[in-house]
């Protein structure tokens, strides 16, 4: 779903290859933490660790946020119980106090410049949701023989440290 919304909403095509290229290691971590670790336990250590999760404390660069910004749209294709779009759910953590001023207005510039800085439904995104749908049916199997393609050195050495 990731690459699906990177391509419809970047435009500029140096910045889509370079999301395009973030996306093949976006949640591998998280992934590979699955095979051997409670599910629950692998997404807290992921959002501790992957910049592109806001209680990461690591320094955030525009492409951070980019993938924050995905990430948050692509919730609700893929989640019923997350309905909400980027824009509402930031809104949200706002109004819960979960999110910094300055890290939500670098957040709301970005979805200005993706054209999605107002609420609206993903169900109206027919392709979308066709797209979402079309997802079901991955095997573990799948994910291991796609994670094996990976050439990242910092997946490989999170393989040897942690595997």
């Amino acid at each position: 779903m990731f690459v699906y919304i990177a391509k419809k909403l970047i435009k500029d095509e140096a910045l889509l290859g370079s999301i395009l290229e973030r996306a093949k290691t976006h949640d591998v971590d998280k992934l590979l933490m699955y095979m051997s670790l409670d599910q629950r336990i692998s997404q807290e250590h992921h959002v501790l660790i992957r910049p592109h999760h806001l209680e990461c404390k690591a320094e955030k660069c525009y492409e951070d946020l980019l993938e924050t910004v995905i990430d948050y749209e692509c919730s609700p294709y893929t989640k019923p119980d997350k309905p909400l779009n980027a824009y509402d759910f930031l809104n949200k953590l706002l109004d819960m106090k979960l999110v910094e001023k300055d890290i939500a207005d670098r957040l709301f510039s970005i979805m200005h410049e993706l054209g999605i800085d107002s609420s609206y439904s993903v169900l109206d995104d027919t392709d979308g949701m066709a797209y979402a749908r079309s997802l079901t049916g991955i095997t573990e199997e799948m994910i291991l023989e796609e994670i094996a393609g990976y050439k990242d050195p910092e997946i490989e050495d999170f393989i040897k440290a942690n595997i």
